[in-house]
């Protein structure tokens, strides 16, 4: 005969025994809760050790932009010496980075945790606002914010490089070859199928004397600081209304597949007119005395001219020489807007007389000046692409 025992014990001796124990799942709750308790100890100390690490990184990274905001700034020549040792009062980095580190680890340590996150780590976590006036000084001068920053070039120069010019002039001036950029510098762009036309016989694009005219421009402000030589785009509009007595605006004009170029001189409102083919083609009158007439109100909107001061352009006609060929317009047209300045100083002309081989130089040379220079994003990659390293 079998009994079943409902009402049951253990003795004190029997809670000690590891069997009974796990076979009765005694005390797991109890483990757990310890367990638990030793867990959040322990993310606690890791989270600790890691706001520590990233306290020093994110001071790493506030001296570095400490460093590159006083080197923007000189560069651009609006950055004052006391402007410069405000900044880093306020970014508190130590010379050495040690006496930062030791305040910084010990306010970690004692900081609250608020969503794993202390209070001073979001503090520090602000960096420098290039944007703030607080960051530039107390008396909220905010004009160096408004002032275009010069790109700094981390490329090595193009003399530098022992790139086949030839053949870069070849392999992206060919007929046939993929689009790709070969040129991007400040934000202008040139591809292949604009080069195509600096290929010998080839009549240069718009598109290309748009880059073209960007480029002698942005030269002009590496090498002297300003530009004086504006070429028409309405982004450069306002030197018409601030530098007027000091520059020339030149306004190149493509019509029935032929460049010519119009130049104001600013100081005395001169208009002339620059063609390589002379100036007796058909509707050229009509066509002149639009343009001069449409400048000259330009000019007085610009300069808040009223009726009777508004200024009257009088249509110059500029002897140049003729072009040797009948595509080599707007190479010429370039060489005009980066040359002449109205003296008789190439034989008694104001522009050389270029022959074909002098044309088929400049147009190789503004390629690769173009693909080669420092700024330009791209060079790394085109000359990759094309093979462009000479071994010897």
């Amino acid at each position: 005969m079998h009994f079943i025992i409902w009402d049951w014990s253990l003795k004190a001796e029997d809670y000690g025994n590891e069997l009974i124990r796990a076979a009765l799942t005694f005390g797991e709750d109890n483990d757990a809760k310890d367990e638990d308790e030793d867990e959040r100890l322990i993310c606690k100390k890791d989270l600790l050790k890691m706001l520590k690490r990233h306290g020093k990184s994110i001071r790493k990274m506030k001296k570095r932009i400490s460093f590159l905001h006083e080197k923007i700034m000189s560069t651009s020549n609006i950055a004052e010496e006391d402007n410069g040792e405000d900044a880093d009062a306020r970014c508190d980095v130590a010379e050495d980075g040690e006496g930062a580190d030791e305040q910084s680890e010990e306010g970690v340590e004692k900081a609250d945790l608020i969503g794993g996150v202390s209070v001073k780590e979001e503090e520090m976590a602000k960096g420098i606002d290039l944007n703030c006036a607080a960051d530039f000084g107390a008396n909220n001068d905010m004009s160096a914010v408004a002032l275009v920053i010069p790109c700094v070039s981390f490329q090595p120069p193009s003399a530098a490089m022992k790139v086949d010019l030839l053949k870069l002039y070849n392999s992206v001036t060919y007929y046939g070859v993929p689009y790709r950029v070969v040129s991007n510098i400040n934000g202008q762009i040139l591809g292949t199928s604009e080069c195509y036309g600096f290929g010998p016989g080839k009549k240069v694009d718009n598109l290309a004397i748009l880059f073209a005219v960007c480029m002698m421009m942005y030269f002009e402000q590496h090498l002297f600081g300003h530009v004086k030589r504006i070429a028409f785009n309405p982004l450069y509009a306002t030197h018409v209304l601030y530098d007027s007595r000091m520059i020339k605006l030149f306004v190149p004009i493509v019509h029935e597949n032929h460049w010519w170029c119009y130049v104001v001189k600013c100081d005395t409102k001169q208009f002339f007119v620059l063609d390589s083919l002379g100036h007796f083609r058909k509707d050229r009158k009509r066509i002149d005395n639009d343009v001069a007439h449409n400048l000259a109100m330009l000019f007085g909107m610009l300069m808040n001219c009223n009726d009777k001061s508004m200024p009257k352009f009088e249509v110059q006609h500029e002897m140049t020489p003729i072009q040797p060929n009948l595509y080599d317009c707007g190479v010429i047209v370039l060489k005009m807007m980066e040359i002449w300045d109205g003296s008789k100083k190439f034989d008694g002309n104001s522009m050389p007389a270029f022959t074909n081989e002098q044309l088929q130089l400049i147009r190789h040379d503004y390629i690769c000046q173009w693909v080669l220079d420092v700024d330009n994003i791209e060079r790394q990659k085109v000359v990759d692409h094309f093979e462009l390293m000479m071994t010897s």
